[in-house]
């Protein structure tokens, strides 16, 4: 089964600058507005509280769109529910009660990884993501670039005019 295609920004190996940029608006295009990202109503107290907590503290990285709600949704859920068994299991004294509501936290346990890599919240994923940014941040400074990116928009320019 072939691996799900990463982010352009998570990609690495050798790509044309042209095939960034026209990536990066067709993610962007796909991601949509994020301006309806509110959790809905049948969700818990608790789980609208994860969904809430998710969209402030990834506000400034535009991760997700309102295309993402659903599985944000799931997510804030998954994690409620889970957080609610764990608070049952530590709390239960029967030995048989306890191991019923272990198999039930286990089916909550498989789940949060996949849903973690779906939304990319897994500590190696957004290394990559700060490792990317950093290395973009570089050469915005380099100052060679920086005068070869003059250089190319001052050639564009001049082409524009002889046309």
């Amino acid at each position: 089964m072939a691996r799900p295609s990463k982010p352009i920004a998570l990609c690495s190996g050798a790509r044309t600058k042209e095939e960034i940029e026209r990536r990066l608006e067709n993610e962007k295009q796909l991601r949509g507005n994020n301006d309806k990202l509110k959790p809905s109503s049948y969700m818990t107290k608790e789980a609208k509280k994860i969904f809430k907590w998710l969209i402030k503290d990834t506000q400034e990285a535009e991760t997700f769109g309102n295309v993402d709600k659903f599985i944000l949704e799931q997510f804030s859920n998954t994690y409620a529910t889970y957080k609610e068994l764990e608070i049952m299991f530590n709390n239960e004294t029967d030995f048989a009660m306890k191991e019923r509501i272990d198999r039930m936290k286990k089916r909550y346990t498989d789940q949060l990884p996949r849903l973690y890599n779906e939304l990319g919240l897994t500590p190696s994923t957004r290394a990559k993501l700060g490792a990317l940014n950093l290395h973009k941040e570089q050469e915005e400074q380099d100052p060679l670039l920086q005068i070869l990116k003059k250089r190319e928009e001052r050639m564009a320019k001049d082409n524009g005019k002889t046309n």
